[in-house]
């Protein structure tokens, strides 16, 4: 049907529903932003190191990951996610995040990381499994156990 045959009352209800439907996608977008935000606050705000893999590198870190490992976000992003971790524990984080994103394994798995001072801080990480712009990547999170894997100092009382 052309436009001019269209009754001007059959005009004014597409209008009216047009209005609608840009009113939902509005509300929508607001939506959208509003939990942005909100994701973005608890990334970056999170006392656990949290950080986003594709392919393989890093994609995303929030700033208590970048405390934990002594590295910018810039330095990060774009980087091997392999790197950090201690060349002796590389294998078994492979497998145990496998196991992790597979859902065949659910408790946090320890290793150790490489930190820009070449610290090493033993961390305990979780992975699963997202989609990040489009593609499959990893969600994880790491907290920085290094207190708790070093043995306790003993104070030495001198007898009186």
């Amino acid at each position: 049907m052309r436009d001019i045959d269209r009754t001007k009352e059959q005009l004014i209800d597409e209008l009216m529903e047009m209005r609608q439907q840009i009113a939902g996608l509005e509300a929508l977008e607001t939506n959208l932003k509003q939990s942005e935000e909100l994701f973005r606050m608890l990334f970056y705000s999170s006392p656990i190191g949290i950080y986003i893999v594709q392919d393989g590198y890093f994609r995303f870190v929030g700033h208590e990951f970048v405390r934990i490992t002594d590295h910018s976000e810039d330095e990060l992003i774009g980087t091997p996610s392999l790197n950090l971790v201690l060349l002796e524990d590389r294998n078994a984080v492979r497998e145990n995040a496998a196991k992790m994103l597979k859902g065949e394994h659910s408790l946090g798995y320890e290793f150790r990381l490489v930190t820009k001072r070449a610290v090493i801080k033993w961390v305990t990480e979780t992975v699963a499994p997202i989609t990040y712009q489009g593609k499959r990547a990893t969600l994880g999170n790491l907290i920085d156990i290094t207190e708790r894997k070093q043995p306790p100092m003993l104070e030495i009382y001198p007898y009186q």
